[in-house]
């Protein structure tokens, strides 16, 4: 009888620990997952702020009110004017420009291998630095095409570390591929310097983002503004085009998806007030869309991006928050 009782332990035993493992194993596998959609996420946060900052970009949208403004000063004008004060002082003796004649033989060398550096402090010390209002309404900038193309450059070295994390959260292969193709596209673009070209394939390429985004996170706040942003950017790509039907049906579609997050109980009092106010906003975008004049929809989409992008902010503080 006894020997069966050990038995029966030794089996109780193996029993409890292979329940204990597949426990381990089942918790380590769902903390591991969990850490690859969260890195996925980030990196989706990344390339989304990326496509962002080159569709503004593309039209010098700033949401800073002032830039600086750097000028160069004629030389001439700082010639008269040195000259105009020279002119008030006495020369010097001959005695000591004999000998500043004979050192400057022995300075000569030394003068030559400064040259090049004092010219460059010169150009520096000749510039005029301006602070000026930027606004849509006063902007005549052309697009910073150096600035687009180091960006685009930049980024691509993040494509193949999203291209495998997307994998690991089982993003549908194909639409991984497209992506990249798409991305492709997009440097050309910009290297070929074609702003409607550019705008498309950056609007394709947010497309993916709210089908990437399901996979990464469970929070609805964060999926809701992708797929919001995802319709403004397509309304927003079509502007040059001046395809009003398109641009107010995106636009409709941004609301409609909007709206979901004002009656989501994930949203915090703190985020109740910035939702509002961009609740305002896509009514007014939606609203410019009768006038059919570009300026007033990027005023309006300006002001919209920057309070959706504060409800961005906040949610990703609130779920930094809720971790400690």
């Amino acid at each position: 009888m006894k020997k069966y009782q050990k038995i029966a332990y030794i089996f109780l035993v193996i029993f409890v620990l292979s329940i204990a493992f597949i426990l381990f194993k089942s918790y380590a596998n769902i903390n591991k997952n969990e850490d690859e959609k969260e890195k996925t996420e980030t990196e989706i946060q990344r390339i989304e702020l990326s496509f962002v900052n080159m569709f503004n970009e593309l039209n010098n949208i700033k949401f800073e009110n002032y830039r600086i403004n750097t000028s160069q000063i004629n030389k001439e004008d700082l010639k008269d004017n040195s000259s105009s004060s020279a002119s008030e002082t006495t020369p010097s003796s001959g005695g000591s420009s004999s000998s500043e004649s004979s050192s400057s033989g022995d300075q000569g060398e030394g003068q030559k291998e400064n040259g090049s550096s004092q010219s460059s402090e010169e150009s520096k010390e000749n510039q005029n630095y301006e602070m000026k209002l930027s606004g849509v309404l006063t902007n005549n900038s052309d697009i910073n095409w150096e600035n687009l193309k180091n960006e685009v450059e930049i980024l691509y070295s993040a494509i193949p570390s999203l291209t495998i994390d997307l994998y690991k959260i089982n993003i549908n292969k194909e639409k991984i591929t497209n992506f990249n193709q798409e991305y492709d596209n997009l440097m050309k673009a910009i290297k070929e310097e074609n702003k409607q070209n550019a705008l498309d394939a950056l609007a394709n390429l947010y497309n993916y983002l709210p089908d990437f985004i399901e996979n990464s996170t469970d929070d609805t706040n964060e999926k809701i503004l992708i797929k919001t942003k995802n319709n403004v950017f397509k309304a927003y790509s079509l502007l040059d085009k001046n395809d009003w039907n398109a641009i107010t049906e995106n636009v409709n579609l941004a609301n409609q998806e909007f709206t979901k997050i004002l009656t989501n109980s994930q949203s915090s009092n703190k985020n109740q007030y910035i939702i509002n106010k961009a609740y305002v906003q896509i009514n007014e975008l939606q609203n410019s869309t009768q006038t059919k004049e570009k300026e007033i929809f990027l005023i309006k989409y300006k002001n919209l991006l920057e309070e959706l992008e504060n409800i961005w902010y906040n949610t990703k503080q609130s779920k930094l928050n809720s971790r400690w």
